[in-house]
């Protein structure tokens, strides 16, 4: 689907990119981080998914390719894995 989508020349977010302010809010009320937190880490996705269709765009690719990249480098690479941090 996300090839058609672009080859018809429609411009989406992906998935695992639109739904991530709900995960986002989840995650902020469970460990009770407040506002400011929850303003921040959404400004962070906005400007990620931003970049995703820019980049996506630049190299005629589907934003899905460019998210699945990145989504998985950040897996691969652990980042954001600070659970010892919290646990401290």
């Amino acid at each position: 689907m996300a090839f058609r989508m672009h080859s018809a020349g429609v411009l989406y977010v992906p998935d695992l990119l639109s739904n991530a302010g709900g995960v986002i809010q989840n995650a902020v009320e469970f460990n009770h981080l407040g506002l400011d937190a929850l303003n921040e880490l959404l400004s962070a996705a906005n400007s990620r998914t931003k970049a995703v269709l820019e980049d996506a765009s630049r190299a005629n690719v589907t934003p899905l390719g460019i998210a699945r990249s990145e989504a998985l480098a950040l897996v691969t690479s652990g980042a954001g894995n600070d659970q010892e941090a919290r646990d401290s």
